[in-house]
């Protein structure tokens, strides 16, 4: 929305310089403020409601599923699984997917939920455990701070972590 200083930010307060950005949609044109093919660090971004509308990328998806280390990512804006009313549907989309982690962004509230394997979504039981992430708002409003997400992998495993700007 608008927040290239924050963005910038953001990746200012990374101790060690990402390998990859993962975007969550609404301001894709901001990107560019962040230098990330100079700096040799990869971008996986999807478009969120206000992208769609007033900022058109037709290369960006709604949603993503990716592979990073052997951790199987399902990312997506939210708005069109309307996480809004609630993210369970968008949940056991991921899980259809086959994701190990959600992300999601839409609502501006930072959260992180762990989904046990055999906890059911949409009637059908998760055959592994889901973790269900969002990084919140590098623009903070609404009465949030703002905020940004951070994912560590390694050797398969990993590590999710909410920073504030």
């Amino acid at each position: 929305h608008g927040h290239t200083r924050n963005l910038r930010l953001a990746l200012e307060k990374q101790l060690r310089r990402p390998d990859v950005v993962l975007f969550l949609g609404d301001g894709l044109r901001d990107l560019g403020c962040l230098g990330l093919t100079e700096k040799n660090i990869s971008l996986f971004a999807v478009k969120g409601n206000c992208d769609g509308y007033t900022f058109p990328e037709p290369d960006d998806p709604d949603e993503r599923v990716l592979t990073i280390g052997n951790v199987r990512i399902c990312m997506m804006h939210g708005h069109t699984r309307h996480v809004k009313g609630g993210w369970l549907p968008a949940a056991a989309h991921a899980a259809r997917e086959g994701a190990d982690i959600l992300l999601f962004g839409h609502t501006h509230e930072a959260m992180e939920e762990r989904l046990p394997a055999g906890t059911v979504l949409g009637g059908i039981p998760l055959e592994k455990p889901l973790t269900v992430f969002n990084p919140g708002t590098v623009g903070g409003g609404w009465g949030k701070d703002a905020s940004f997400g951070t994912l560590t992998i390694r050797n398969g495993s990993y590590l999710l972590g909410h920073g504030t700007l």
